[in-house]
C-alpha cells in the first residue's frame, strides 16, 4: 500500500507543471553586437538543450558580428556557435560555452485551442516575468507555419519571448518576420514551435557548418523578408500586394510551398481563379500534406465552376486536416445541393468547433433532419443554429414552422416572434406567426399579424385571409 501512495506521488510530481521561477531560470536576455563590439539588437531566448543551447529569434542576430547572451543572475557568455538557422521562421537555435541553465520541455505536439491560456515571458524593468494571456486564434498558415493570435493584443514583449502552455512546456515564440535591417522593425507573430527543429548539437562542429560570425553577418535566405511582407498584406487583405510580394519570392525560391499557397490565396481573392488554381496545385505538389492548399484549390475550381475538381480537392482537404470545418461545410453543402441529404448530413456532422459557418451548418443539418423526418434532431439543430448567432432569422423562421407542423403552436409564438423583433418586414414570418396565433386561439394577434402582413405582401395575407374567416 506504502509502495502505491509513493507510486502516484511520484506521479503527481511529475504531472505538476514548472513553476513561474522554474521557467524564468531558462529565459535569457540575447544581444547582437557590431563590429566594434557595441551592443546592437536585443530580445530574449530559452535554453532548450544543455551545454548553453539556447533558442531565439534570428532576427536578433542577424547582420551582426556576434552575441552574447545574458542569464537572469546577470552572468554574460558569448555565443559559441550556431546550431541551426531557420530564416523563414525566424529560428535561430545558438550555444554559448559555460552556460548551465536548466532546459525547458518543449510540447511534442502543438495542439493550442481558443481561448486556452498560455504564460509569455516579458521584462519589467530589469526583471523578467511571466504574464498570463489567451489564445484567441491559431491560424495555420501551413503545416510548419502556424501564427497565434493572443489576447491582450498590446503585450509588451520582445523579439524571442516565449510562450509557454498550462503544463509550462515551449510551445511558440515571438518573432520579427519582416524588415531585417537595425533596428528590429517589421511585422511581428507569435509563432507556434515546430519541435522537430530543435535538433541536438553534434559534439563538434561538422565540417560543412558555417562559422558563426559568417552566419551572422550573411544570413541565408533574405528573400523571407518579402515572403512575410506579403502574409502581412494577406492579412490586411491587401491582395494587389500580397500577390506582387509572393511573386518577388518565387523569382528567388521556386520551392517554397508556403509562397505558391500566398499568391493562390491573394490571386482567388482577386477573382483570378485560372491562376489560383494553378498556385494551389504546385503549393499541394511541393508540399503533399498541406491541407489548406487543397482547401483554397477546392474553392479555385468551384471559381472555376469545376465541381467534381472542388469536390476532390475538399476531400483531400479533409483527408490530410480533419479539423478544417469550412472543407467539410462545403463537401455538406455540395451534396446537399445535389439532393445527396444523408451525404450531406455526414459531412456537416463532422464540423467541430465553432467555425465561421457555424450557423448556416446547424440550418442546413435542420433542414436535412426535417426532410428526413427526424424532426426533433431537426428542432435541435435550428435551435444550436439561433445559439451560434442569435440574430439568425432564418433559423427562427424553420424551427418556427416546424413547431406547428409538430402541433406545439405556444413554442412556434415565441420563435416567429423572435424572427418578427428581428426582421418585422418579412412577410413570411408574419404569415406563419399569424398562424401560430390561431392555432393557440389568440385570434386578435392573428389579425393583427394580417394587417400587417397586407401592407408588406397583399398576395400572401390573402391567402391567410380565408383561414381567419373561418376561425370567427
Amino acid at each position: 500500500m506504502n509502495l502505491l501512495l509513493l507510486l502516484l506521488l511520484l506521479l503527481s510530481l511529475a504531472a505538476a507543471p514548472a513553476s513561474a521561477a522554474d521557467l524564468l531560470a531558462s529565459v535569457v536576455t540575447v544581444v547582437s553586437v557590431d563590429d566594434q563590439g557595441e551592443p546592437r539588437r536585443q530580445g530574449l531566448g530559452v535554453a532548450v538543450g544543455p551545454d548553453g543551447v539556447v533558442l531565439t529569434s534570428a532576427a536578433i542576430l542577424a547582420h551582426s558580428r556576434g552575441g552574447l547572451i545574458k542569464t537572469g543572475g546577470g552572468a554574460m557568455h558569448f555565443l559559441s556557435r550556431v546550431v541551426r538557422w531557420d530564416s523563414l521562421q525566424d529560428l535561430a537555435q545558438v550555444q554559448a560555452e559555460g552556460v548551465g541553465l536548466p532546459p525547458v520541455s518543449v510540447a511534442r505536439l502543438l495542439a493550442l485551442n481558443p481561448p486556452e491560456k498560455v504564460r509569455v515571458a516579458l521584462r519589467q524593468g530589469k526583471a523578467l516575468v511571466l504574464q498570463e494571456a489567451q489564445v484567441t486564434t491559431v491560424y495555420p498558415l501551413s503545416p510548419r507555419l502556424v501564427i497565434l493570435h493572443l489576447a491582450p493584443a498590446a503585450l509588451a514583449a520582445e523579439p524571442g519571448a516565449p510562450l509557454f502552455n498550462a503544463k509550462g512546456e515551449l510551445v511558440g515564440m515571438l518573432h520579427v518576420l519582416a524588415g531585417q535591417g537595425a533596428p528590429v522593425e517589421g511585422l511581428k507573430f507569435y509563432l507556434g514551435l515546430d519541435p522537430s527543429l530543435i535538433a541536438p548539437p553534434r559534439k563538434t562542429p561538422a565540417p560543412e557548418e558555417p562559422r558563426l560570425e559568417e552566419i551572422l553577418k550573411y544570413p541565408p535566405a533574405g528573400y523571407h523578408a518579402a515572403f512575410w511582407d506579403g502574409v502581412g498584406a494577406s492579412l490586411e487583405k491587401k491582395w494587389q500586394l500580397a500577390e506582387e510580394r509572393f511573386s518577388l519570392v518565387l523569382q528567388y525560391a521556386r520551392d517554397l510551398p508556403e509562397a505558391w499557397y500566398g499568391r493562390g490565396v491573394a490571386r482567388y481573392h482577386r477573382q483570378d481563379f485560372v491562376g489560383a488554381a494553378r498556385d494551389l496545385k504546385e503549393a499541394a505538389r511541393l508540399s503533399p500534406r498541406y491541407g489548406l492548399a487543397f482547401l483554397w484549390l477546392g474553392r479555385a475550381w468551384q471559381g472555376l465552376g469545376k465541381e467534381k475538381e472542388a469536390r476532390q480537392a475538399y476531400g483531400e482537404a479533409v483527408t490530410l486536416t480533419p479539423e478544417l470545418a469550412e472543407a467539410w461545410f462545403q463537401l455538406g453543402l455540395m451534396a446537399y445541393q445535389a439532393g445527396n441529404l444523408g451525404e450531406a448530413a455526414l459531412y456537416l456532422e463532422k464540423m467541430k468547433g465553432k467555425p465561421p459557418q457555424d450557423r448556416e451548418r446547424w440550418w442546413y443539418l435542420g433542414n436535412i433532419y426535417r426532410a428526413l423526418r427526424r424532426q426533433e434532431d431537426a428542432l435541435e439543430a435550428y435551435r444550436k443554429a439561433t445559439e451560434a448567432d442569435p440574430r439568425y432569422v432564418a433559423a427562427y423562421l424553420e424551427g418556427g414552422r416546424l413547431l406547428l407542423d409538430l402541433g406545439r403552436a405556444p413554442e412556434a409564438v415565441t420563435w416567429l416572434e423572435k424572427g418578427v423583433g428581428l426582421a418585422p418586414s418579412l412577410a413570411t414570418l408574419r404569415y406563419y406567426l399569424a398562424l401560430a396565433h390561431l392555432n393557440t386561439w389568440n385570434r386578435a394577434r392573428a389579425w393583427e399579424e394580417y394587417f400587417a402582413l397586407q401592407k408588406l405582401d397583399p398576395t400572401l395575407a390573402a391567402s391567410l385571409a380565408p383561414l381567419l374567416e373561418q376561425s370567427r
